[in-house]
């Protein structure tokens, strides 16, 4: 995923997506700049062993997070590491 974000630069816009109908082993990162357009990137997401332990409730929660995309990939690096 960090390599990911390394493609997004300040003031972009990034939507990540995850169709569970469609392509359930994978999400997409749509990155907006308003002067070069739309990048999309597909990531392959890691295959769970034990999916019914990690099985969320069902819940469905509104959230529009505003921060630098610089700042977020760090956050994304930071959290690989662990």
């Amino acid at each position: 995923m960090s390599k990911a974000l390394k493609c997004a630069n300040n003031g972009d816009t990034c939507l990540i997506k995850h169709d569970d109908d469609v392509d359930c082993d994978s999400a997409t990162f749509v990155f907006d700049d308003r002067r070069q357009g739309q990048q999309r990137i597909k990531v392959r997401l890691t295959e769970v062993v034990d999916q019914q332990k990690l099985t969320p409730e069902d819940h469905e929660y509104a959230l529009v997070i505003s921060m630098p995309s610089g700042k977020f990939a760090k956050i994304i690096k930071n959290q690989s590491s662990f």
